[in-house]
Order: structure tokens, then C-alpha cells, then sequence
């Protein structure tokens, strides 16, 4: 099966700006910035990945402590450093029955408790992002972080005394075994698993993470490298031993040795083959020996040989490796498991990214650093989502296959994905006619049902939906949509989405526009599907019953019914266009430079939301922010971050890294706290501009910097500039907003306008939604400008138009 092909993760705006945010307090309070500061935010401003974040904190950390000493207080230190490193830290033994005995894991034994306040555990365990698979150049030997970082003058050699990955991969393992309902997810031979693992000598555990954190492929001992490990050698003859890796006598697979030969031996070898290198990549080269492969050879034909010419290339290719080592599958998923139950998640497993698709442990990372902060809550684990091991066996296979049909499907590999949802189609049916199953998850928060095997099949089949309409098997595509929405139980928030493909199909391509009908009547009634799907349903049914073809249809039309929607106002202003934009690209426009100072002859390129906010200055509004929906959200969240983190409630809190509680994008978001945000909204209705600024300077003060999800830290350039658009936008309009969000948070934080403009002068505020050449309003979009029209907001819609270059004169 074919892969996705991993890039370098970007650099996450949210980190960076949590860290913006953080120095901007400390500068607010009157600290005095020193040049070596200015310095790292320098270097942090050109990091293009997480691991480069990570690179600048760590060496950041490191240069300060190092010029902070004296000649002589080197000297003390480093001798310090030479004793620490020959004095054996005294080994913890784990009070776990499958660890006793043990006398490597150094980890304590934790109080466990349902209900805990978040002081964040000590969890710094960060896995490589890396464009390759190889250990980056610049690796550091990051060891454990504590709490003080910032604070200790201490040499970072000394501070770090195990490296971090190793601490935290053990805290994670023991923090799942001492929770009794996440231990007894794991058998017998699992946990002698783990036991094994802690007999294993300190380099061998080290180094069997690190290779846990990379890509999982066969990997060459060339490229098994760690200084902090030293001579690695002999650790992976223990690991193999120990039955954890796997060595190049299992390697019996001719297109996996390919893959592990470098270019220049990969076209060596394929000379010998007489196969043409001449223009042709790696991956070019590569193809051809396989097809080479399939050749018969004349020894096969006559019966002296049973491998062909597959058997004469491999041996010819394992002749140019060395030693070669993999993770052993069986013993590499336990720990898997183990991370997915730290930090749970429906997140479908990924083999070709290199930290198993768990991102959030790279923020925890940053957190235990200090480099970003996580809202303060309390944990409470009422309701168990996995009442037994089979149950949660079934969600990691289903995550798996979830997998696999979105791979196959991102590389237009039909016949791969075809056949994994006919597989999985008929576990779905089995799974969904289990009555047992059925009542388990019910007894669910509709929130937690995301944790579970047949939510995540149904999810499947949606893209098994996706499938059958680009194979053009339209009556497929129906009867799996009329079998998805005949149950409420799973993937609520699908079913708008359902509906709409369901009376597209009817309508479109089997041409039964009365079925279609039906269909939408049925999606109006039901109180699941929300605001732009309606709105969607709506358009169609009008479209049908308006058709010249379906003259007997418009009767149809009076029995379905939608709410009025105001027609937003129309501006248009011109642009100056780029000519030769690349095809697909964003539309750029040009604009001369207006400035005191600026030549009359240079120019600067621009977005179409730019463009409108220089018009919209122009017209009095001196202050403008092209947010979308991170403004109305930023307001919301201040406005409202003691009632979002309400956690008096059982299972909203599950662990100590969110940013925002389980029901964020449920009906039980606003549900389960409505006397809170019903007061609370009423409260900003009747405020006056004191009061409301004084409500989002409280909490600004009291929280900026923390991760939460919807605000937006760099949004606003400082507190000031935040408490001029409360001052323009008033109580009134505010509370409104605020409703909308509160009410049903995941359907209305998207399609909100573009641009709001200002003016602290004189007091107003402008909403605009900007549309550049070709582009329309998208139903969301249309429902949020008539809401914020019946608040009497100022809201309109600005049109583009774009001119060409050569039409327009400067």
C-alpha cells in the first residue's frame, strides 16, 4: 500500500504566540528586556518547524546559564558535573506487580485520584518531527526539564541529568499502568511487555525509544546514531535479544532492502541489472528494478530456480547494506497504546509519521519548559469508555483502518480504499446491529462516543460515501447514506452533511427529485442538523421546485419552510491585479504605497482583504483586523473563560493538556453551564463600556498567554488596542455575539465576516465580508452577516473587482 510522504511540520503560529504574549505581559509589568532577550526573539522569529522552536529554547537556555558563569564557577561546575556523572541515582522500584524486581525504572509511585487539581505532571517527552528519517545534525541531548528552567542558575549539564525522552516515556507508561481503569486494558503478556522493557539496561531502553519515536521502517545501523547514548551496537544486540528488534536475517522483503539502498547504490544495482539510469530519480530507479523483478528468469523456467529474478536482485541488493534493525510490530503497539491512553484522542494512527501522530506531546514539552501554559482545571474521570479490553482492542483497529482508507483515498488509490471499505462495511453493519455494543456507548456523553469503535466506522463509511460518489456508483452512495442516517446515535454533527449528499444524489445524478424532496423535508425536522446545512437543504429544495422540469413540484414548495434571511448590503471597490498569478493561487492585488516617506513609484503587494481594509481607512475607520472568526471568538472566550473552564462537571476534563473542554463542539457545551451563560450574557448586555472593559482587561491580565481554544493571542497587538473595538462594539452587541457562540459553539465559529473595522474616534464598527473575483457567499457566511444585521450591526458584503494591470494608471 501506497504512503502519505511526510513534511516538516510547521511551526505552530499558537506556540510563537504564546510566547509574544508572555513577553509582552513582562514588558506590560515593567521588566527591562536585556539585549541576549531581544536576541532569542530574533532566532525564535526565523524557526520554520517545531523541532527549531525546540533547537533555539533549549540552546537559549543553555547560552544564558553558560555566560552567566564565572571562570571559577565553571571550573566548580564542571567538577560537579564529573562527580554527578559517577554517582547512580538510587533506582525507585514501581509498585506494579509486572515491574518488581526492577532495577532500572527509577520512577515513583504517584497518588492516583478521579479528581485532581491540574498542577501539570512532569511530562516532557517530545517526539522528532523530521523531514527524513534520519537524527537531524543539530539534535540536542535534551534531558529532564523541571518546573524552574527560567529560574535555576544552574549548569544545564548538571540540570539535565537523564534525557528528557527517557523520563517522560516511563512517567507515561506508569501513569497509564496506576490508572486501575486504563491498567486492565492491558493483559498479562502486555504488561510483561513493559516488564521487559525496564530490565533492559539504561542505553537499551534509551535507545529503543528513540527508534520508537522515528519512522517505523527498517533502518540501517549507519543511521542509528546518539551521542548521549554513545556505542550503539551493543545495545541493539540486547534489544534483539530481548526480543524488541528485529534484525536484517528477518529482512526477506526485496522492495523494503531497495528502499534502505542509497542512490548512488541503487543505480550501481541497477546497472548490473542493465536497467537505464539515465534521467531517473530514486524513486524512479526504484520502480524500474521492481517491475524488473516480475521479469521470469531462465533458471526459473527450467525449474533450477524457485525465486526468479526477485531472488538474484535481493541477494544482489542486501549485499550493499549493512547491519539493518526494525521494531518488532506486536511489542511496538503496547507502547503505542500506552501513548493513546495518556493523552486519548480519535486521531487515526499514522506509521509514516514519525511521532505516531501524537503532536500534543511536543507541546508538553514546551509546557513543562514554561514556553506555553495550559488553563488551570480540575481532572474528573466519572464515565469509563472502555468497560473491557475487547472494546478498546476494537477502537484501536478501527482507528487503523480509519487510517488506511484516508491514505488510500489522499493518494487516489480507489481500488486499495474500495476494498477496505468493503471490509469494514460489514463490521460496521455487525457492530451497529450489536445491541450490547449499542447500549454500552448510549450510556456515552454524545462527547465521548468519538472514543468508540463504531463511531469511528461510521466516520468510515462517510469516506466509503466520498468513495462511491468519485467510482460514480450513485445508488451505492444512496443506500449507505439512508443507513447512516437511520440512527441518532453516532457522528451527530455528520448528519447535515448527509443529508445535503443524500438529496444531491437524488436530485442530480438518479434523477428522482421527489425522493430528493423528501429527504429535505426530513433534514429541516431534524433538530441535529444546524445553520449553513439548513440554509444548504433550503437553496436545493427551491432550485427543484423553481426548475422549468419540474413544473408539479412547486406546489412542493409550501410545506418547506426557513427562516427569513436580510440580504446583506453590497460595496464594490476596484484593485489593481497581478498579473500572471500562478493558476490556483490566491488572487494578490497591487497597491501604491500611500506613505509620507514612500516613493511615488513603489508598490506593495497585497491580499483582497488588505486591499478593502486600506479602502475601509479611508473611510474613517483608522483601526482593522482581517481575524475571520478568531475576533468574535478572542471577545467570546475572554468574555466568558471562567464559565469555559467550569470544571465542576464529570468528564468535560480528562486529562491535563486541552485548551478547551470535551463538549467544546457538543450541545452540552451551552446545556450543561446555561444558567452561567445565561447570567453571564445578561451581565454584558447591561454593562456599560467601563464595566465591559474592565471584564476583558480582568481576564486578559489574569490569563494571557494560556492555550485556549478560539482565542487568539497575536490577534491583537496589546490590551488597548482589544478595549477600542469593546468600546465601539457595546454591551448590546456584544452579549449577542456571545450567544450565538454559546449556544452552538462548532457550527457558528466559522463563516463569520472577514474584516471588522473600527473607529475609537467617533465610535463605530464595521463587519465586512470580502469577496474577491469569482467568489461567492458560502450559506454560513450569509447566515452569520443576517444575524449580525436583526443585532443592528453595521455588515455588508465588499466585491473585489479586480482591474488589470495595464487598465489602471498609478
Amino acid at each position: 500500500m501506497s504512503k502519505h510522504k511526510k513534511k516538516d511540520v510547521p511551526k505552530s503560529k499558537s506556540i510563537l504566540g504564546m510566547f509574544a504574549a508572555q513577553r509582552q505581559r513582562h514588558i506590560n509589568d515593567g521588566y527591562i528586556e536585556p539585549p541576549e532577550e531581544k536576541i532569542k526573539w530574533e532566532k525564535l522569529s526565523k524557526c520554520t518547524t517545531n523541532n527549531d522552536i525546540e533547537k533555539a529554547c533549549i540552546d537559549d537556555d543553555t547560552d544564558r546559564e553558560n555566560k552567566s558563569l564565572t571562570p571559577g564557577n565553571k571550573k566548580r561546575k564542571s567538577s560537579e558535573t564529573a562527580e554527578s556523572k559517577n554517582e547512580k541515582p538510587q533506582k525507585k522500584i514501581k509498585e506494579t506487580e509486572p515491574l518488581k524486581n526492577n532495577d532500572n525504572s527509577h520512577v515513583e509511585k504517584e497518588e492516583a485520584s478521579d479528581n485532581v487539581e491540574t498542577s501539570k505532571p512532569q511530562v516532557t517527552f517530545y517526539n522528532e518531527v523530521t523531514s527524513n528519517d534520519e537524527p537531524s545534525e543539530k539534535e540536542f541531548e535534551a534531558e529532564t526539564v523541571n518546573e524552574n528552567i527560567n529560574e535555576s542558575n544552574e549548569d544545564p549539564r548538571v540540570k539535565y541529568k537523564n534525557p528528557y525522552y527517557w523520563e517522560n516515556f516511563k512517567t507515561i507508561i506508569n501513569t497509564v499502568l496506576e490508572n486501575e481503569e486504563d491498567s486492565n486494558l492491558f493483559n498479562a503478556d502486555e504488561k510483561e511487555t513493559v516488564a521487559d522493557f525496564y530490565r533492559l539496561s539504561d542505553g537499551a531502553q534509551k535507545l529503543y525509544i528513540r527508534l520508537f519515536q522515528r519512522k517505523y521502517k527498517w533502518i540501517t545501523v549507519d543511521k542509528i546514531n546518539y551521542d548521549e547514548i554513545g556505542d550503539c551496537r551493543g545495545y541493539l544486540n540486547e534489544l534483539v535479544q530481548s526480543g524488541f528488534l528485529i534484525g536484517n536475517d528477518k529482512l526477506d522483503d526485496v522492495e523494503s532492502v531497495l528502499k534502505l539502498l542509497s542512490s548512488p547504490d541503487l543505480k550501481s544495482l541497477a546497472k548490473s541489472l542493465h536497467i537505464t539510469t539515465t534521467n531517473k530519480q530514486k524513486h524512479q530507479l526504484l520502480n524500474a528494478i521492481l517491475s524488473h523483478c516480475k521479469k521470469p528468469s531462465i533458471s526459473a523456467m527450467f525449474g533450477a530456480s524457485k525465486s526468479g529474478t526477485s531472488g538474484m536482485v535481493f541477494k544482489r541488493a542486501k549485499s550493499y547494506i549493512e547491519d539493518c534493525y526494525k521494531l518488532v510490530s506486536n511489542t511496538r503497539e503496547v507502547f503505542t497504546c500506552f501513548l493513546m491512553l495518556f493523552n486519548l484522542s480519535d486521531t487515526a494512527f499514522d506509521d509514516d509519521d514519525p511521532n505516531g501522530g501524537q503532536q500534543q506531546l511536543f507541546q508538553m514539552l514546551m509546557s513543562q519548559m514554561g514556553k506555553i501554559v495550559y488553563p488551570k482545571y480540575k481532572i474528573q474521570r466519572d464515565a469509563i469508555i472502555f468497560k473491557y479490553r475487547e472494546q478498546f482492542l476494537k477502537f484501536t483497529i478501527a482507528l487503523t483502518q480509519h487510517y488506511e482508507m484516508l491514505q488510500a483515498m489522499g493518494n487516489n488509490d480507489f481500488d486499495t480504499a474500495k476494498e477496505i471499505y468493503e471490509d469494514t462495511r460489514v463490521v460496521y453493519q455487525a457492530y451497529s446491529n450489536d445491541q450490547a455494543l449499542l447500549d454500552s456507548d448510549k450510556a456515552l456523553p454524545i462527547y465521548l462516543r468519538c472514543f468508540t469503535a463504531t463511531s469511528i466506522y461510521t466516520r468510515l463509511m462517510t469516506q466509503g460515501v466520498e468513495l462511491l460518489q468519485k467510482l460514480r456508483q450513485y445508488e451505492m452512495a444512496v443506500q449507505q447514506l439512508e443507513v447512516l442516517l437511520s440512527q441518532e446515535v453516532y457522528c451527530l454533527r455528520y448528519r447535515g452533511r448527509w443529508y445535503d449528499r443524500l438529496a444531491l444524489n437524488l436530485e442530480q445524478h438518479l434523477k428522482q427529485p421527489q425522493k430528493s424532496l423528501d429527504v429535505i423535508k426530513s433534514g429541516l425536522d431534524d433538530v441535529y442538523v444546524r445553520t449553513g446545512r439548513r440554509l444548504a437543504l433550503f437553496q436545493r429544495a427551491e432550485r427543484i421546485c423553481n426548475s422549468p422540469s419540474h413544473k408539479k413540484l412547486k406546489c412542493h414548495l409550501l410545506e418547506i419552510h426557513h427562516d427569513d434571511v436580510i440580504d446583506a448590503p453590497k460595496e464594490t471597490i476596484s484593485g489593481r491585479l497581478l498579473p500572471h498569478s500562478a493558476p490556483g493561487s490566491k488572487t494578490v492585488f497591487i497597491r501604491p504605497n500611500t506613505g509620507a516617506d514612500s516613493n511615488c513609484d513603489e508598490v506593495t503587494l497585497c491580499s483582497v482583504e488588505d486591499l478593502s481594509i486600506e479602502h475601509y481607512k479611508d473611510q474613517g475607520y483608522d483601526q482593522g483586523l482581517h481575524g475571520e472568526g478568531s475576533t468574535f471568538c478572542t471577545l467570546f472566550g475572554l468574555l466568558n473563560w471562567d464559565i469555559i473552564f467550569k470544571d465542576d462537571l464529570p468528564d468535560v476534563f480528562r486529562n491535563p493538556y486541552q485548551t478547551s473542554p470535551l463538549d467544546f463542539h457538543s450541545d452540552c457545551f451551552y446545556a450543561q453551564r446555561k444558567s452561567e451563560f445565561d447570567t453571564q450574557i445578561k451581565t454584558i448586555k447591561e454593562a456599560s463600556i467601563e464595566q465591559l472593559q474592565e471584564m476583558i482587561t480582568k481576564c486578559w491580565e489574569a490569563h494571557q498567554g494560556e492555550l485556549c481554544a478560539g482565542v487568539n493571542w497575536e490577534l491583537f497587538n496589546d490590551l488597548p488596542h482589544i478595549l477600542g473595538l469593546v468600546k465601539c462594539i457595546g454591551g448590546p452587541k456584544l452579549a449577542g455575539i456571545c450567544e450565538r457562540l454559546a449556544r452552538d459553539y462548532r457550527n457558528s465559529c466559522s463563516g463569520v465576516p472577514d474584516l471588522v473595522v473600527w473607529s475609537t474616534t467617533d465610535d463605530i464598527f464595521k463587519v465586512v465580508e470580502v469577496k474577491g473575483p469569482g467568489d461567492r457567499l458560502s450559506t454560513k457566511q450569509i447566515l452569520w452577516l443576517d444575524y449580525l444585521l436583526k443585532l443592528k450591526v453595521d455588515a455588508c458584503v465588499c466585491h473585489v473587482s479586480a482591474v488589470a494591470a495595464k487598465k489602471l494608471t498609478r
